[in-house]
């Protein structure tokens, strides 16, 4: 089987379990990113789903990118370590990272 095919059976999988359109979508997303490497798009997420509107994958890949960038912020959170102090070392240790 090649990688559209695979993709395309697993998202089939996730379809028949999942009612929730939204839901789906967003499982596509984390499907496609995390597990085959592929960055998903909107278009994209349509053409494997077919569910709703465009509106709702786009919808779902905003909601999917604000929640990896949030779970990815490094915060350093120390008493008596003053805000601004606090921001520039999360963010020198992002770009370590």
């Amino acid at each position: 089987m090649t990688t559209e095919t695979d993709i395309q059976a697993e998202i089939d999988l996730l379809k028949a379990c999942i009612a929730d359109t939204r839901v789906l979508y967003r499982e596509v997303c984390v499907l496609l990113f995390f597990r085959h490497g592929v960055t998903p798009t909107a278009s994209r997420l349509y053409q494997y789903v077919r569910r709703g509107s465009m509106g709702v994958p786009a919808q779902a890949l905003a909601q999917f990118w604000d929640d990896l960038r949030e779970r990815a912020r490094v915060e350093i959170d120390h008493p008596g370590v003053p805000d601004a102090l606090r921001q520039a070392a999360g963010q020198a240790l992002a770009g370590l990272w």
